[in-house]
């Protein structure tokens, strides 16, 4: 009889109440160990977590093949590999807290007697921080805190060295974290505490490279790991992670100013001289706005090429710009009362490490307005300071001018395209040009289906800052047409007419209106669409043999329904022939009689009777039945 080794070691363990480890060894957490074995050797070490959490453990330095595995104390393998000389591995397992063994054996060794090799195991238990390399620092349980807008130098010893650091956010809000001064590939990942990825990079040698994220209060992991290294053994980095957090501001630099919530508060017109010292060095200013008016941003004196981003407090861009360098920018956009962020970020730096800029944020209060305007309108209209010239524009396109009046302007323009972009600007007679109001024509369409027997939806395309809505219907295309619905909300988009009658067909117009001061501006009409009302769609509930030659088809009740009509098919796809008539509205169920053996298709359609005519709805989806 022969016994497995496997069966041989349950036994065992069966036979003394626990598997039994010989000769293990204590290994400290984050700490190498280097051994040596011989061919008859078994090397066993232990380890115990405190907590529930990640293990990474590492074998590396090996001169000879070898099988490496994790188990638990039951003799359980957890995770194991086969390594060859030259090679190294990595076991990496989340554990539930207690003792662990990992033994090392020989595996088909050839022409040697002893080997050696060194192991390191990181795990969640208590440890001491490097100082220097800030090992042990390879799981997120012995992750590195790294503080706000602070640079961290470090080195990957082995390509299977992983660095871990973390971070914790006040609040929800912007991440940016740098990479560069990297001396081989590396692979950076930052995830959330739930392990789930939020952004990450891969990162050649001599390159740089960051994250940009926004995240919601927590606590996040940032990992470091070589990206298939050849013909390097040992690589250093530099990082940095600029997160919503408390921080302390270099009143010359204004670092930290990597993210919104870091950034340098600026007062109006006044000049800011700054420098960026790598080619991801980003730079954030804040300034707040007391009431709607017009921002301008102007960026000179820059001795390198930048990109310049004006955006609102939901970080929604409202204009940007690229300036070479020596040349400078401007950024200008039409503002709401509140608080906005210019973004300052080099702009594919080429044979450059560093470089200076200034900056200046100032508000101008003579940019018009303008009102929405669908495809079919021709005439453009809004509110601009009395006697200041208003232009109207579509890309270099000039659409009309005026002059305007009593605080309005009014400008007689062919109709445009939906979703074209209008640009309405003003120059006073001083010859100062404002910057440029923008609104996207509107597509005048709209839509009316059937909600019901005696219903219709409307619905139709948003107006920018609409406060409401007017349905307006007619019997005819061409008759008048009143008022049946209004809408109190810009953002809702429909509206249901009920009590009309079934079958007949209705004619619909909307606009929108602003309300200004208690008092309702209306934009022009749409277009008009043409809709009625039919019975619903029925739901096919079931179909069930009732005996050797009949069977029952059971739907949906229908609102209003007079009645429905039940067809059958032999194919799917083929002919559909009325096999039954139900002239009950609350009647769902039709019994097929004189049923032959094979596969039927159904189908259901209601209807109601108007003035003595039938109106039907839509057919139901059609259902197989095998008698």
């Amino acid at each position: 009889m022969i016994i497995r080794a496997s069966f041989l070691a349950f036994f065992l363990t069966m036979l003394f109440g626990s598997f039994a480890f010989a000769e293990e060894t204590t290994i400290s957490n984050g700490t190498p160990i280097t051994g040596q074995i011989t061919k008859s050797e078994n090397h066993t070490y232990q380890f115990t977590t405190e907590e529930d959490g990640p293990a990474y453990i590492t074998l590396d330095q090996i001169t000879g093949d070898f099988y490496f595995k994790l188990v638990d104390i039951y003799g359980n393998t957890l995770d194991y590999d086969y390594v060859s000389p030259g090679d190294n591995t990595v076991l990496s397992d989340n554990l539930e807290k207690g003792t662990y063994y990992l033994e090392l054996s020989p595996y088909y060794w050839d022409g040697i007697t002893s080997a050696s090799y060194r192991i390191k195991a990181t795990y969640a238990s208590t440890f001491t921080r490097n100082v220097t390399t800030f090992e042990p620092n390879d799981t997120a349980y012995t992750s590195m805190t790294i503080a706000n807008g602070q640079y961290y130098s470090s080195k990957a010893e082995t390509d299977i060295d992983r660095d871990v650091y973390n971070f914790t956010t006040n609040t929800d809000g912007e991440v940016y974290i740098t990479f560069d001064s990297n001396t081989a590939e590396f692979y950076i990942n930052l995830t959330d505490s739930n392990g789930h990825s939020v952004a990450y990079d891969f990162v050649k040698s001599g390159d740089s490279s960051y994250l940009y994220a926004n995240v919601v209060k927590g606590t996040y992991y940032l990992s470091v790991e070589s990206n298939y290294w050849s013909g390097v053994t040992s690589a250093t980095y530099r990082l940095k992670a600029t997160y919503s957090s408390s921080f302390t501001r270099n009143t010359t630099t204004y670092e930290t100013n990597d993210t919104a919530e870091t950034s340098m508060k600026m007062t109006s017109n006044k000049l800011y001289s700054s420098s960026s010292d790598t080619e991801i060095d980003r730079d954030v200013y804040q300034f707040t706005t007391n009431a709607d008016g017009t921002a301008t941003i102007t960026l000179d004196n820059n001795t390198a090429d930048y990109y310049i981003n004006l955006v609102d407090s939901y970080g929604n861009s409202k204009d940007h710009a690229h300036s070479v360098s020596g040349d400078g920018t401007i950024v200008q956009a039409q503002l709401a009362k509140g608080t906005y962020y210019v973004y300052v970020d080099p702009d594919y730096w080429s044979g450059i490490s560093s470089a200076t800029y200034r900056i200046k944020a100032s508000f101008i209060d003579k940019t018009p307005s303008v009102d929405p305007i669908y495809d079919t309108g021709v005439v453009l209209t809004g509110k601009a300071p009395s006697n200041t010239k208003v232009y109207a524009v579509a890309g270099s396109t000039k659409l009309g001018e005026t002059t305007a009046k009593d605080g309005k302007y009014s400008i007689t323009i062919k109709s445009q395209i939906a979703g074209t972009k209008i640009g309405v600007y003003t120059i006073d007679n001083a010859g100062n040009t404002s910057s440029t109001k923008y609104t996207t024509v509107v597509n005048s369409a709209i839509k009316a289906a059937s909600s019901g027997y005696n219903k219709i939806k409307v619905s139709w395309f948003s107006v920018p800052e609409a406060s409401g809505y007017e349905i307006y219907r007619s019997t005819s295309s061409s008759t008048t047409y009143s008022k049946v619905g209004t809408v109190t909300s810009g953002g809702t988009l429909s509206f249901t007419n009920s009590g009309v009658i079934t079958g007949k067909t209705y004619y619909y117009k909307v606009r929108a209106y602003r309300t200004i001061n208690g008092t309702k501006v209306y934009s022009p009409y749409t277009k008009y669409i043409s809709g009625k009302a039919i019975p619903g769609t029925p739901v096919i509930i079931s179909a069930k043999k009732i005996n050797t030659y009949s069977m029952t088809l059971s739907w949906s009740k229908i609102d209003g329904a007079t009645g429905y009509k039940v067809y059958r098919s032999t194919s799917k796809t083929g002919t559909y022939s009325l096999v039954g008539t139900v002239t009950s509205g609350s009647t769902t169920s039709f019994t097929n009689k004189s049923m032959k053996a094979g596969t039927y298709y159904y189908k259901v359609v209601a209807y109601r009777v108007v003035d003595g005519k039938y109106v039907y709805g839509n057919y139901s989806t059609v259902i197989a039945y095998r008698h």
